[in-house]
């Protein structure tokens, strides 16, 4: 697939993932903001996921960050089922204000966080096109940036632009971002508090 087809121009994409009913939308307000004021040319695109774990009820103190779609021990597992296994589901009720106020493109991140080459292709399509039809977009971003050919025909057959990590996403954590020309892609519970507005200054 051709970033061209995302209407995005040669400018710098930031993809942030895990934007869920999870999320602060006051802290990725600043956020955004803090882009748009710096490097007003950036493009944003925001993955949705609309099944999540109910993490600030979770975070008790052992170290689990409420901004999260998923407790990160399920990393650990070797049941990919533990996924399934959500206690909130919906859209974020600021989701539309924020994608106009600061031109956001919209994609999926599938209906539930979980590696879809795992899934059967009648639950991978399950996954993308209703998670899609809830955002009213047409943009899929793989959970774990993973996919395989049932994940590229369930998009196919569904006219959906399917984002590959090989069409050169960098990750935040690993490489600084730079207004380049090159794409780039964060989860804001990896910069609690305050760390998350250093990155694009």
């Amino acid at each position: 697939m051709s970033l061209s087809s995302l209407s995005f121009d040669s400018s710098t994409i930031i993809r942030i993932d895990d934007i869920s009913v999870n999320l602060d939308e006051q802290r990725l307000r600043k956020f955004l903001s803090q882009i748009k004021t710096i490097h007003p040319n950036v493009k944003i695109l925001l993955a949705v996921s609309p099944a999540v774990f109910d993490m600030p009820n979770r975070d008790n103190g052992n170290g689990e960050i409420s901004e999260r779609v998923f407790p990160s021990i399920l990393n650990a597992h070797s049941d990919h089922k533990v996924f399934y296994q959500i206690e909130r589901i919906g859209i974020p009720n600021w989701l539309s204000s924020v994608t106009a106020d600061f031109g956001c493109l919209l994609a999926s991140h599938g209906l539930i966080h979980v590696d879809h080459r795992l899934l059967p292709i009648d639950a991978q399509e399950m996954s993308i096109v209703t998670s899609l039809s809830l955002i009213k977009a047409n943009i899929f971003v793989p959970p774990f940036n993973k996919y395989n050919k049932d994940t590229e025909t369930v998009c196919s057959d569904n006219k959906v632009d399917l984002i590959k990590w090989e069409d050169g996403w960098n990750h935040l954590g690993y490489q600084p971002f730079s207004d380049d020309g090159r794409n780039y892609y964060v989860h804001l519970h990896d910069y609690p508090g305050e760390k998350l507005f250093a990155i694009v200054t």
